[in-house]
């Protein structure tokens, strides 16, 4: 590098002196409020406890506000916490059930912090959060500052980054996107407690249930400076009984549409008014069918939702839940005497409709084999006429195959029916596993710990004898998994052929 360029770069390494920055003394950590408002919800509340206990950040308090439970178990829980609570100096407000907007706003007012974070008692923050919220404020200068979030549906928090999922990508902008869509972010935001004189405090309507797009509508238009952290800080949990579900999608955005509506003018609201009342079906309508991804009890209800109501499809298909779930009386009523009961498969347990169900042979032949290796015979074989898969052992190692993204997504456990098909096989070491397909396994080491779920391995000698082999995934998951097959020798070959047969799988969504 010469001439110009050069001098250019030597002028901003030698900085004069006086131009230096000087280094200012480090700050005390403000004190940050955690506001969480709580009703009901025991067994989600200590998690949310426990994920403010573990933070990083040391200057904090955590006012609890209980939005008047009424159930024993919450109230017992809050009596145990009480002493814990008065250590720490925190405390926990027990109010009459006013809803969530009033019992946050008692939290503010209770806080001490200049800094508040609202925290929602059924989600957990990761813990490194507080310090990222703190320093994410002190860096922007923001008012407010959101961040996003891993998504879960589960009683438990993953302990697994990788389990969550990233939907929702707040961009703190624009307001005019704002009409449409909460572009600001979650209600899990810090909050600089000067907000609240500026703009006021959250919306206490009960029917309401999206009072952070509304809150931060509101502060973006008064000038205030919102700004997301773009990286997850914290678990949201998802369930098909929460409050923005369970909630009006039309009646959601009135109050939105009255913050913004200094925005544009009075026709840009009425069109706004007509735009989202014709989603208003369709949104009830997907909105019911995310909850059946989500609570996957029974596939068919989902098809169900397509067929045309009182149809003859519709009827047939209604009538084969009822049957399979054991009420013969409401099938017999739907279509007559003449309805046939579930018929059991092979392993004598009767299929439970689409809750579970054994892979077709379309499916099992798509088995790739994840082990070549050189042999005379084929190492992977899947039969027609029924199906099954075969697997042939290899005195290199193990042999495994995969049925790739055949898991279906929010699935919980996968079982096989396995035996030794041959008269003079050699005892064989049988394993089921649940993998993400884009990651490779080394079976040499340790297979539990590279898979969702591992059914670890299981021995078998006895040949023409059905063994039933499965593996379980604790946190349901969006994206489908890959299914793998897997056998090795236990005390090596014998020279006889060695058929390790996987006659049937089947998945199970509970």
């Amino acid at each position: 590098m010469t001439g110009p360029c050069r001098k250019a770069w030597l002028d901003t390494r030698n900085v004069p002196a006086a131009r230096k920055r000087v280094r200012k003394r480090p700050q005390p950590a403000p004190l940050v409020s955690v506001v969480m408002a709580h009703r009901n919800r025991p067994l989600y509340l200590k998690q949310a406890i426990e994920a403010v206990e573990a933070q990083t950040y040391g200057n904090l308090e955590l006012v609890l506000v209980d939005d008047g439970s009424d159930l024993e178990e919450a109230r017992q829980l809050l009596d145990t916490l009480e002493p814990g609570f008065r250590k720490r100096g925190w405390r926990i407000l027990r109010r009459p059930h006013k809803h969530l907007g009033a019992a946050r706003n008692a939290g503010v007012r209770a806080a001490r912090g200049e800094l508040i974070l609202f925290v929602d008692d059924d989600n957990a923050l990761f813990p490194e959060a507080v310090e990222h919220f703190v320093r994410g404020m002190a860096a922007s200068g923001a008012d407010i500052c959101t961040a996003f979030q891993l998504l879960f549906y589960e009683d438990f928090v993953p302990e697994d980054r990788a389990d969550g999922l990233i939907q929702y990508l707040p961009l703190g902008g624009p307001d005019a996107l704002g009409l449409i869509h909460n572009v600001y972010g979650d209600a899990n935001a810090m909050v600089r407690r000067s907000v609240f004189s500026q703009i006021g405090f959250w919306l206490e309507d009960p029917t309401y249930a999206m009072h952070d797009w509304e809150f931060f509508a509101r502060a973006s238009l008064a000038g205030l400076k919102l700004r997301p952290i773009p990286k997850p800080l914290y678990w949201y949990r998802s369930k098909p009984d929460g409050m923005f579900r369970t909630s009006n999608w039309y009646d959601n955005r009135l109050p939105v549409l009255e913050a913004l509506r200094t925005l544009r003018s009075d026709d840009t609201r009425l069109l706004h008014q007509m735009a989202i009342a014709q989603n208003t079906a369709r949104s009830e309508v997907d909105s019911a069918r995310e909850n059946l991804k989500y609570t996957p009890a029974d596939r068919k209800y989902l098809a169900l939702s397509d067929l045309e109501p009182n149809g003859e499809a519709a009827i047939e298909t209604l009538a084969g839940i009822a049957a399979s779930v054991g009420r013969h009386d409401t099938a017999t009523a739907l279509l007559g005497d003449g309805l046939a009961r579930p018929q059991p498969d092979a392993s004598g347990r009767a299929e439970a409709a689409s809750a579970s169900g054994a892979l077709a042979y379309d499916v099992l032949r798509s088995a790739r084999l994840l082990t070549p290796r050189t042999a005379a015979l084929p190492l992977l074989l899947v039969a027609p006429d029924g199906g099954g898969v075969f697997l042939r052992p290899h005195a290199e190692g193990a042999v495994a195959a995969s049925i790739d993204h055949q898991f279906p997504p929010f699935f919980r456990r996968i079982e096989a029916a396995i035996e030794l098909a041959h008269a003079e096989a050699p005892a064989i070491a049988f394993g089921l596993a649940l993998a993400r397909p884009d990651r490779p396994i080394d079976w040499q080491q340790d297979v539990g710990a590279q898979t969702i779920g591992f059914s670890g391995w299981m021995t078998v000698r006895d040949r023409f004898v059905r063994h039933a082999l499965a593996a379980t995934v604790n946190v349901r998951r969006k994206m489908p998994l890959s299914i793998v097959l897997a056998v090795r020798f236990v005390e090596g070959p014998n020279g006889a052929p060695s058929n390790a047969f996987f006659r049937t799988l089947t998945v199970f969504s509970d």
